[in-house]
């Protein structure tokens, strides 16, 4: 008896070492998710997705396009009602979680616009990165630091300030994911929409293998005007009319606006899943 407690002493002894020694050489990371270890192999080279998550995922330059250009979207024959459920300015450690519970709980998949200056704040919001990611839904670009003068001085587009700044960004989360990661989706602060110089720096960003996602539809919970989420869901289902492709705007960032967002998001869900439509994301 006491050499078999002595042998299970030692196998333990021998798992805490062979652990520390590959967390000190970088070659294991302690990050567990789903109880599983995060492995940054689990994402394809180049992708904004992981390997499982990459069967929810659409093409995103011909969401722009529709969106932006008014191009076709679904061949001839082969049309179906999608929704992309959008997130932006996150993470945030009082929404995000309970956002990606929910998205969970009704098996929907999402893309989170991440704000890279929010992953600077400590390790909390770091994993919530990695939970995002493996957890099925896209990671997309909303730049660094949603600095409008810097971004747009005199509200035109400075194409090099805002590449810069999305860049910046960009590197954040490969750091954190590894470098197998890699987005070219991105949406402009504020909405490309929104600013002189759209259409030379729409060009300049496609010309650079990125694209550019804006909205045709929004629960509103950026406006401050709507003060509970049964407001946020009509506003939802108004802007999103008949449409058969819907690119839904909302935010995971912190504070009220954010909660009354999550809580608006499963009669969202809802709606769009008696109307029968498929959830995607976009990458």
């Amino acid at each position: 008896m006491i050499v078999i407690k002595l042998f299970f002493k030692l196998v333990t002894f021998a798992i805490l070492i062979l652990t520390c020694t590959l967390m000190l050489f970088g070659t294991f990371d302690a990050t567990v998710i789903n109880n599983k270890p995060y492995d940054p192999n689990y994402i394809g080279e180049g992708k904004n997705v992981t390997r499982e998550g990459e069967k929810y995922a659409y093409d995103s330059l011909k969401i722009q396009n529709y969106l932006l250009k008014g191009e076709k979207f679904f061949e001839e024959g082969k049309e179906e009602k999608l929704v992309f459920l959008t997130f932006d300015d996150g993470p945030s450690l009082d929404n995000t979680p309970k956002v990606l519970d929910i998205l969970k709980e009704h098996n929907v998949k999402g893309t989170f616009f991440v704000l890279g200056t929010n992953l600077d704040k400590g390790e909390e919001y770091r994993e919530l990165l990695k939970r995002t990611l493996y957890e099925g839904h896209a990671i997309a670009n909303h730049g660094y630091s949603h600095n409008y003068s810097y971004l747009y001085p005199g509200r035109v587009i400075n194409q090099e300030n805002f590449l810069s700044d999305m860049n910046k960004s960009r590197d954040k989360m490969k750091e954190i994911l590894g470098e197998n990661f890699d987005t070219r989706v991105l949406r402009l602060p504020g909405g490309i929409r929104s600013w002189k110089g759209q259409t030379a720096a729409l060009e300049r960003l496609n010309s650079e293998g990125l694209t550019v996602l804006e909205w045709n539809a929004l629960s509103g919970d950026a406006e401050g005007k709507f003060k509970t989420p049964e407001e946020l869901l009509q506003n939802a289902i108004r802007t999103a009319g008949n449409s058969n492709v819907v690119v839904m705007l909302m935010h995971d960032f912190a504070g009220k606006g954010g909660r009354l967002s999550r809580e608006a998001l499963p009669k969202i869900i809802e709606y769009f899943k008696q109307n029968g439509y498929k959830f995607a994301t976009l990458s």
